[in-house]
């Protein structure tokens, strides 16, 4: 080194250096700066460092999935009591539709009925998949004579429960109220599929829905053009009436 001040003054001092050097630490012969210093300090030591971020890693991502977990048992527990609130809505109406006889149309009625479905869409947001809260609100649009909106949760309801007879019933039964569209054939294969499956889980209680797909395919397809030619073997396969 040119500069007097920056020579080693002894061997000793080169040998201090040396010793710096191999165990990863800032040496005198280079100038001290702040850079210098914290690389010096972030080779020596690398190791703790890694698996001192590893550990801040491993802590936040335990955080994130408590967090996610209380906000999903939350969100659970809401669901729960918004299905309630609309299980005792539809009760009130079915009450006010069938015991008081003020119908289904009355206004009382329609507004328990909205109510119910308010707390149904609710519970929906909250917990997707329950399938309890799909059929529940299934069965208040049924009422409601909403009834593409019913198909589909009844349709949901059963990829879920491919088992469930009374919501192949209920499928049909808002298919029989749908207006005879341009489709009508698919419609009505729809409804016998429907009904089959349902006379198939549940004998006794199909009865009533399988009357009522007879009659309307008696009503809406017979003489109805093309469909006249396939509206008998559709009644053949519903069976006798009874």
């Amino acid at each position: 080194e040119k500069e007097p001040s920056r020579r080693y003054l002894d061997a000793g001092a080169l040998a201090e250096d040396l010793r710096r050097w191999l165990d990863g630490e800032p040496v005198s012969a280079t100038r001290l700066t702040p850079a210098y210093w914290a690389r010096k300090k972030i080779r020596r030591h690398a190791t703790r460092l890694v698996a001192a971020l590893a550990a801040v890693v491993l802590v936040g991502v335990a955080v994130m999935y408590g967090l996610r977990e209380r906000r999903r048992g939350r969100d659970l527990a809401e669901a729960a009591d918004e299905a309630k609130w609309a299980a005792q809505a539809f009760i009130s109406a079915e009450r006010k539709a069938e015991n008081d006889g003020h119908g289904w149309s009355d206004p009382e009625v329609i507004e328990k009925l909205r109510e119910a479905r308010g707390h149904a869409d609710r519970a929906l947001e909250l917990a997707p998949g329950d399938v309890g809260a799909r059929g529940q609100r299934a069965q208040i649009l049924r009422r409601l004579g909403e009834w593409k909106g019913a198909i589909e949760d009844y349709s949901r309801v059963l990829d879920a429960m491919p088992d469930d007879g009374p919501s192949y019933g209920a499928r049909a039964g808002c298919l029989l109220a749908l207006p005879v569209p341009a489709d009508a054939r698919d419609r009505m294969e729809a409804i016998v599929r429907d009904v089959e499956a349902y006379r198939k889980l549940e004998p006794r209680d199909s009865i009533g829905v399988t009357s009522a797909a007879r009659r309307w395919i008696e009503r809406e397809l017979v003489g109805h053009g093309e469909l006249a030619a396939v509206a008998p073997a559709a009644l053949e396969r519903l069976g006798p009436p009874r």
